[in-house]
């Protein structure tokens, strides 16, 4: 379980620095929001 924990939470933190290094996902929220 701690290890299983462990990946999901590496996933995340991957996930967030794509987030953050790709603004393009941001604009396209953006866009969906003003729809």
């Amino acid at each position: 379980m701690v290890s299983l924990f462990a990946s999901v939470e590496g996933s995340i933190l991957l996930l967030i620095k794509y987030v953050i290094n790709n603004n393009d996902l941001a604009d396209q929220l953006d866009v969906s929001t003003n729809l």
